[in-house]
């Protein structure tokens, strides 16, 4: 199996990128199952209920064991959380925002402390996986003890792990015993990859495959949650100017930009976004109006933001996303908007970002708990990280009525109120044009005709759903 996305430490708590999500959820396991398809289901907790707004108390399953054969028990869910929440390098800290402590009021007992109320803790909860106590940062980064159906019996870092059935365990045995997971795979070579054989099964992004070798696979579809974008460093640079700063050259960039002309151009179903969600996200504006372009409008703006003649920049994106980035320069070319295009390798890109050393970038959002709060609490709130707000604010974007907007949605648990809330966020985001959306793309998936797998609707990958398709026999070539 090959993806295109890269895992540089085993770290379930590292990076909370999708592909590692992909990667460390058939190795560990998070307390509840967020699916966007099909609500909330037990992990490794089988109830949950709060007593009042602000805590939450899990009964645990007493029959979890870690790889390594130590019990799962309430200890162990302290320790994960509290590991969580104590260290800044830890990206998942993303989804711990609302949370103060956690406490063992038994051996299957959980208790939470919430620093203020949660709408959407349980969905957050579904991508925080629960570690052994007194796991060492040295132990996980190159090795781990997790309880999923899988365990890594050997890594080369960012390249590759070969996962091995877990013997005993609790859901059954998978039906592959072995599968080789190469990551940080370029496209091309993912396509390659998969006509040379060397690949049963991959994520192949915006690659098309040759007729010849497309039959020997099926390709699956399914839509996604994430959105590509146009990121935007909104900071006043002192002695120069910053012309991203000027709300009329951020919304010169969204009428120079043809989505429909984008979208067709790739080579998987997508559609044209007219905001940071897609439309399955909780939260979706339905009444924002699809944007279209108007190339004049925009060179007026460019001229009246004091740019007769556009200017240069230079676009960053990360080479999973290194094919969408050639359009989008020739779509700004036509209003005299130059971009450079850098193409760099996740390890490179994401320390640059935090940095805020790129002026644009192209990226992907995926709300994947399924909620639009998601966006608005992590990446448009101003930068308050002892809070747990603004955590991926690249643009540096500051707005106190939109922050205050923000802290009032949180605490709001009637649904119908909050997804007002939700919406009336969205409108002002893009009012103001923080971010500029591109579109929503399928996810496409080669699997050889010599196994069956079936997406699921969390998005996730679960590799104990894959099976070879002939009973007991090799996969047919």
């Amino acid at each position: 199996m090959a993806l295109p996305s890269a895992l540089s430490s085993l770290d379930p708590h590292f990076s909370d990128t999708t592909g590692a999500f992909t990667v460390m959820g058939n190795i560990y396991e998070p307390l509840i199952h967020a699916d966007p398809g099909l609500g909330l289901r037990p992990g490794l907790a089988r109830s949950w209920y709060n007593p009042d707004p602000l805590t939450w108390d899990f009964d645990l399953d007493p029959g979890v064991r870690f790889h390594s054969g130590k019990r799962f028990e309430a200890k162990d869910a302290v320790y994960s959380l509290e590991r969580v929440l104590r260290s800044s390098a830890l990206d998942v800290g993303y989804y711990l925002g609302d949370v103060a402590s956690a406490e063992a009021l038994g051996p299957h007992s959980l208790r939470i402390h919430l620093r203020r109320r949660s709408a959407a803790l349980l969905n957050k909860l579904g991508h925080v996986f629960m570690v052994p106590e007194g796991s060492t940062n040295a132990f996980l980064d190159h090795d781990e003890d997790g309880s999923g159906p899988y365990r890594v019996e050997s890594w080369e870092r960012g390249k590759s792990l070969e996962l091995v059935a877990r013997e005993g365990d609790r859901r059954g045995r998978p039906p592959l015993s072995r599968i080789s997971l190469r990551v940080n795979v370029p496209p091309r070579e993912i396509v390659q990859g998969l006509g040379a054989g060397r690949n049963d099964m991959a994520l192949v992004g915006l690659r098309r495959l040759e007729p010849a070798v497309e039959a020997r696979f099926a390709l699956h579809r399914r839509g996604s949650l994430q959105v590509k974008y146009l990121g935007l460093d909104l900071n006043q640079h002192p002695g120069q100017r910053n012309p991203f700063a000027d709300r009329r050259v951020r919304e010169a960039v969204q009428l120079a930009l043809d989505r429909s002309r984008l979208a067709a151009e790739l080579p998987s179903h997508a559609m044209a976004a007219n905001q940071l969600v897609p439309r399955q996200v909780f939260g979706y504006n339905a009444r924002l109006p699809e944007p279209r372009p108007d190339r004049e409008r925009a060179k007026a703006l460019l001229r009246e933001a004091g740019f007769p003649n556009g200017f240069n920049t230079t676009l960053h994106t990360r080479q999973i996303l290194g094919e969408a980035a050639e359009p989008v320069r020739r779509e700004l070319h036509e209003v005299g908007i130059e971009l450079e295009v850098v193409v760099l390798p996740d390890p490179e890109y994401f320390p640059g970002l935090q940095k805020h050393a790129f002026s644009l970038w192209l990226d992907r959002w995926s709300c994947t708990t399924g909620d639009a709060g998601e966006l608005f609490e992590n990446a448009l709130h101003s930068s308050q990280p002892i809070r747990g707000l603004g955590v991926y604010n690249e643009s540096a974007y500051v707005n106190p009525a939109l922050d205050a907007a923000i802290e009032k949605m949180l605490v709001i648990e009637d649904l119908a109120k909050r997804r007002v809330a939700l919406e009336d966020l969205m409108e002002s985001v893009m009012r103001d044009l923080v971010w500029i959306p591109l579109y929503t793309d399928e996810e496409v998936w080669a699997v050889d005709r010599g196994f069956v797998w079936r997406p699921g609707s969390d998005y996730w990958l679960h590799l104990a759903d894959v099976s070879a398709a002939v009973a007991g026999g090799a996969p047919r070539h």
